[in-house]
């Protein structure tokens, strides 16, 4: 249990000062969570499932947006990344990797790293946009 605590910790970024501002994505799953006002696992399950599709989309933007002479290999170091996070987490469940609290995990950790991915990419254009200006 206290390994599981740590990847998550170690995959969320966590930080001890609190986000101001939420990304839109992250308040479309709050206020979808919310208006399920429910319970049931499921309906929390497809709102993040939701959340999951809209980062991977948005990272498609940026990464399609992202010109610099080392995108492609940047990005593939970070796949590989993302991967290999995700795979120790698994073993990391053992026996208990196929229930379904352990696909939550998996999913809150895959949301986690691409919106870390996003963040950084933002940040990365932002700077690219500043300079040809």
């Amino acid at each position: 249990m206290m390994s599981r605590i740590l990847i998550f910790l170690l995959l969320t970024g966590f930080s001890a000062t609190a986000q101001v501002r939420k990304h839109p994505i992250d308040q479309t799953c709050s206020e979808c969570i919310a208006k399920a006002n429910s319970p049931e696992p499921g309906a929390v399950r497809a709102c993040e499932a939701a959340a999951l599709r809209q980062w991977n989309t948005e990272l498609a933007r940026l990464l399609a947006a992202d010109h610099r002479t080392n995108a492609k290999a940047e990005q593939a170091a970070w796949v590989n990344h993302r991967n290999e996070q995700l795979a120790k987490m698994r073993k990391s469940f053992g026996e208990a990797a196929n229930t379904m609290a352990a696909a939550d995990e998996l999913r809150d950790a895959q949301i986690n790293l691409a919106r870390q991915r996003v963040d950084y990419l933002a940040k990365i254009l932002a700077k690219s946009t500043v300079k040809t200006l």
